[in-house]
């Protein structure tokens, strides 16, 4: 079957969704004949329990989707499915433990089992939408910090800030704890409430917010003046189901306060999410017929995903501000609008990953990443651990610094490829 990235549909009710990020680092099921597909009788799946079943149904979503068909070279691939399912497991920590190592055997970073508290939280990042703090967690070090507070949400209201440091959740020390647990703590029945503690400075602060139901906003953009130019800046977190939606709304809320000179999108910090959303986006920039992306399964059947009709802006300017930590589907956009000559990159080389994950959802609310394809730039360009080389190369700061400051210092840089856009 062909995967055809610019007409896959979001399908988390189906659980499955196609992934285009890095998850340190989503919806069409693809039906890919596995390689094996024997049942050994000793290991039919009503003689095992519900442990076990969960072991063999890993293995069994990476058998039929994995798109290294060797499996890392391990012949003995379905002797290490009888191997783990054989096993006796006495708690689920035991088990999730269990499909970790199994799935190690691959040696895929990017093909990981997902704990119940894992897949719930990338589940509610690509459906945008989650009751909680609306706040965006990041690990630095051993430390939680405060990335980005959502607007209108509850963490707005009490004051939370960009940069507060996250010491406690309901009286829970939080530190050396992954975002993700956190999120876990944070997260609950709206209404209820929470309380955190944070330090801004020297000063320890204690709060509590009642849970609201957040619409998470990965975009946001601004309008500002550098030299004699208007610039129109969209900064994209991340890719989810609404995401195109949110730029072109952001473009004509721009471009209604009068015109503008150059459109910059920052993804710096952009680890990638919804493959789709990066595809859709990158079509409102390109005219009809346009190569997007690529994508190609373990059987070398591939895809060309190109824009279905002009885009939204065709002839404004363009800049694309990107760091170490763009990656995956941003580098998809990144690429297609760069190969395209459509629009300058500014900034660092981008993370440089080139493979699309499929998330599957496993029994007990528990889920895992698989590896299903690899995508190749217009220019027939592999990115995986290459990344996009910027066109001008310029250390403007990660995703929290101001736009405007990185546009400016990439004006000073008097770069050719930026004269008319800066």
């Amino acid at each position: 079957m062909q995967l055809v990235a610019a007409r896959l549909a979001a399908r988390v009710a189906g659980s499955c969704f196609i992934l285009g990020a890095t998850l340190f680092p989503p919806p069409l099921p693809i039906s890919v004949p596995p390689l094996v597909n024997t049942v050994h009788p000793a290991l039919a799946a009503d003689t095992l329990n519900p442990e076990q079943r969960l072991v063999a149904q890993a293995w069994k979503t990476a058998d039929k989707f994995y798109v290294d068909r060797t499996f890392n070279d391990h012949a003995d691939w379905f002797q290490i499915r009888q191997d783990f399912v054989h096993r006796k497991y006495r708690t689920a920590d035991e088990t999730y433990a269990a499909v970790g190592e199994l799935l190690k055997k691959l040696d895929d970073p990017y093909t990981r089992f997902l704990e119940p508290s894992k897949y719930d939280s990338m589940v509610n990042s690509v459906v945008g939408e989650v009751a909680g703090a609306g706040v965006e967690l990041l690990q630095e070090g051993g430390r939680i910090v405060i990335g980005d507070v959502q607007p209108n949400s509850p963490a707005e209201a009490i004051g939370v800030k960009s940069g507060d440091v996250l010491l406690a959740v309901d009286s829970i020390d939080v530190t050396n704890t992954s975002p993700d647990e956190v999120a876990k703590i944070l997260r609950g029945p709206a209404g209820t409430k929470v309380g955190f503690s944070v330090r801004r400075a020297d000063q320890d602060l204690d709060l509590r917010i009642t849970r609201q139901v957040v619409q998470i906003k990965g975009v946001t953009s601004t309008r500002f003046k550098s030299g004699t130019k208007q610039i129109g800046g969209i900064r994209i977190k991340s890719f989810a189901a609404t995401t195109s939606d949110e730029v072109k709304a952001a473009l004509t809320a721009l471009q209604k306060e009068g015109p503008l000179d150059t459109i910059v999108l920052d993804l710096r910090g952009n680890a990638g999410g919804l493959l789709t959303g990066s595809v859709d986006v990158a079509q409102q920039f390109l005219p009809k017929g346009q190569t997007i992306v690529t994508t190609s399964n373990y059987k070398g059947f591939s895809d060309k995903s190109v824009a279905l009709s002009d885009g939204q802006d065709l002839t404004t300017p363009m800049v694309l501000l990107v760091n170490g930590k763009t990656a995956s589907a941003a580098e998809v956009l990144t690429a297609a609008l760069q190969e395209n000559g459509r629009a300058v990159v500014v900034g660092e080389q981008s993370f440089g990953k080139g493979i699309v994950q499929s998330v599957q959802e496993l029994q007990g609310g528990s889920g895992m990443a698989v590896t299903i394809a690899r995508y190749a730039t217009p220019n027939d360009n592999y990115l995986n651990k290459v990344g996009i080389k910027p066109d001008v190369p310029l250390t403007c700061g990660g995703a929290q610094s101001d736009i405007k400051l990185c546009v400016e210092k990439a004006a000073a840089e008097n770069n050719a490829l930026l004269k008319g856009s800066l």
